[in-house]
């Protein structure tokens, strides 16, 4: 297994006596890395935290799995790390999963609410799949429209109107078209100037 400063060059430069953060490269994962904390995150070490996970992203590790079995306990500002850590990967096309959280950390998750922003699996296979079907639905191919409309267009008038929902312009033109033509239709004698 490769060592952290293998995966990230520098990143046990720095060093926590309550959180240890190990790191391994995830094959099945485009950009993807797992993450495994140990300990806990608290007031005191909740900038060291951030700051070795944005490490990891600069790095190019995008897709995050946390893997937090041993994290016996996260505070608020804990919360607010993984919270901008979300934002950031969010903002380069990642995603992160937070993947074996012991229940007493997950029902703290739950009652505030941050299980709705945050994606967690039971285990770790679980994470891996859930960026693996992610890939796979970002990567899929879409049939032409002319797959999706239905054969059974029968008459000009169909088709003419297809043909102004597909492309706007179209219709904008005939729209303005049809106000001039109503205008010269609704014009007096007696408007006409010479």
């Amino acid at each position: 297994m490769d060592s952290n400063n293998t995966i990230v060059p520098g990143f046990d430069d720095e060093q926590n006596d309550d959180l240890k953060i190990s790191l391994q490269k995830i094959p099945t994962v485009k950009n993807g890395c797992l993450v495994t904390l140990t300990g806990i995150i608290d007031t005191y070490n909740s900038s060291f935290f951030q700051n070795q996970i944005t490490k990891v992203i600069t790095a190019g590790y995008i897709n995050i799995i946390f893997k937090c079995t041993f994290l016996d306990y996260i505070a608020s500002t804990g919360l607010g790390n993984f919270t901008n850590i979300l934002k950031i990967i969010r903002s380069v096309g990642g995603d992160f999963v937070i993947s074996d959280i012991q229940p007493k950390i997950e029902e703290y998750f739950t009652l505030l609410g941050f299980s709705q922003f945050f994606v967690l699996r039971q285990n770790t296979q679980l994470a891996i799949d859930y960026f693996i079907n992610k890939e796979k639905k970002d990567t899929q191919t879409f049939l032409p429209v002319e797959n999706y409309i239905s054969n059974e267009i029968e008459n000009e008038e169909n088709i003419e109107r297809l043909v102004a929902i597909l492309s706007p312009t179209n219709e904008i033109e005939k729209n303005t078209t049809n106000r001039v033509d109503n205008n010269k239709n609704n014009t007096k004698p007696s408007d006409i100037t010479s």
